[in-house]
């Protein structure tokens, strides 16, 4: 009787010691695949927003770029518009008008951001552009195109006013090609600040994805231990089991 109570405590023991291994285990595996969807998660957030920054510089890139393009298409029409003189040539005067709009708006767009016209002449809301030396570049465009914007406003208004035709292109023939290079630096910029960020996030999502593989490891080697415990448990069960059975067949 000493024998078989004292059997009895010692697996009643023994199974409260796996009971509170096995809990354990389940905390340790759950806390384990918790972490594994939050990594999960972070890489897929990093896909989107590394998509998103991606669609947003490039139409940053690309209207930074058509400002450049711009630069001379305004002083084309400026000198077109000049060598109609002294008749007025309409088409000119609505093509000057509508690059000096698209101008102005972009630069504006670029630097607080803003609603402007894109290349196929939709209108998008454009985020303004980020980093200290894009900024600066944006300022000094700014002092640059503010002249030149003045004096083309003044030639529209009074397009027969040699004097403000004459003002207009000599603003454009000593401001032109500077605000031609400033725009130029612009975009090389934009497109370098665009290359780190993008770098940078691709870093971070290149880490989730490592921490996630190395606690899938974590969780499978877990699985496996346990497995094998199992294993030998079940061993040492049947191995106690026919020891009793011989026990009781002596008895």
């Amino acid at each position: 009787v000493r024998n078989y109570d004292s059997r009895c405590l010692r697996g009643f023991i023994m199974k409260q010691s796996e009971a509170s291994e096995v809990q354990a285990m389940y905390r340790g595996l759950l806390l384990a695949a918790a972490f594994f969807l939050v990594l999960d998660l972070s890489v897929l957030a990093l896909n989107f927003v590394i998509s998103s920054q991606l669609a947003i510089s490039a139409q940053q890139i690309n209207l930074a770029g058509r400002q450049r393009m711009l630069t001379q298409r305004i002083n084309k029409d400026v000198l077109g518009f000049a060598l109609e003189q002294p008749s007025i040539n309409d088409d000119y005067l609505s093509d000057l008008t509508n690059s000096v709009k698209l101008f102005d708006d972009t630069l504006h767009a670029l630097a607080y951001g803003g609603v402007v016209e894109n290349g196929k002449g939709v209108q998008v809301n454009l985020p303004a552009v980020e980093g200290e030396t894009p900024q600066k570049l944006l300022r000094d465009a700014m002092q640059q195109w503010l002249p030149i914007r003045n004096a083309i406003q003044t030639l529209q208004n009074q397009p027969q006013n040699a004097q403000a035709l004459a003002i207009t292109i000599q603003l454009l023939h000593s401001q032109n090609m500077t605000l031609l290079n400033t725009m130029n630096h612009l975009t090389t910029e934009v497109e370098q600040v665009t290359h780190h960020r993008v770098q940078t996030m691709r870093t971070l999502q290149t880490g989730a994805i490592i921490l996630a593989l190395l606690n899938f490891i974590f969780i499978l080697r877990k699985l496996l231990m346990r497995l094998r415990r199992y294993g030998e448990q079940l061993e040492a069960n049947a191995k106690e089991l026919a020891n009793r059975n011989q026990e009781l067949v002596l008895a």
